[in-house]
């Protein structure tokens, strides 16, 4: 659909700017995916479209391009595949499966921070790397075990990734 250049600015503004970014160039989506005002329509790391509701002509809402590729299985919105980390983009599949199982969102303010951690510490170093990769080969089985299990759940996040956390951010 081609919209006029009044009309991408104003969805522009629509999306979330940032209070440590120039919000004339960057903002996030919906799915709080950073989006470049420059790279509308362009299928880039930071491109972004307008998704027009077909059912109301009122309703348009800006999304990082791979956020609207695939609609959710209820048909109650799209599956969001790219998120914000630091000053990049991630896959949704290179997030803290086990934090976000336990903390209960990908945005959660722990689950940022073990991120946080994976990017500035121990994607630094061997053996740092050594353990990311071991943890992306096995955590996705213990998230998905995890995820119906509430009481090992709690257990896992107040005795494991609390402390985790308190070591690491003390």
């Amino acid at each position: 659909m081609n919209y006029s250049d009044d009309f991408i600015q104003k969805m522009w503004e629509t999306a979330t700017p940032d209070p440590l970014k120039d919000s004339k160039i960057w903002r996030k989506d919906k799915y709080k995916a950073w989006i470049k005002r420059g790279e509308y329509n362009q299928f880039s790391e930071f491109g972004w479209k307008i998704h027009q509701n077909p059912f109301d002509q009122n309703n348009q809402i800006v999304f990082h391009w791979q956020n609207m590729t695939e609609r959710r299985d209820d048909g109650e919105g799209w599956v969001w595949k790219i998120i914000a980390s630091g000053d990049k983009n991630i896959t949704y599949k290179n997030s803290c499966y086990i934090a976000t199982a336990c903390y209960g969102n990908i945005l959660a303010p722990e689950v940022v921070l073990f991120r946080k951690y994976r990017d500035d510490v121990l994607n630094k170093f061997f053996l740092g790397k050594a353990f990311v990769t071991f943890y992306y080969a096995v955590s996705p089985f213990l998230a998905n075990f995890l995820k119906d299990r509430k009481k090992l759940n709690k257990f896992v996040k107040t005795q494991v990734l609390d402390k985790i956390i308190s070591y690491i951010y003390k």
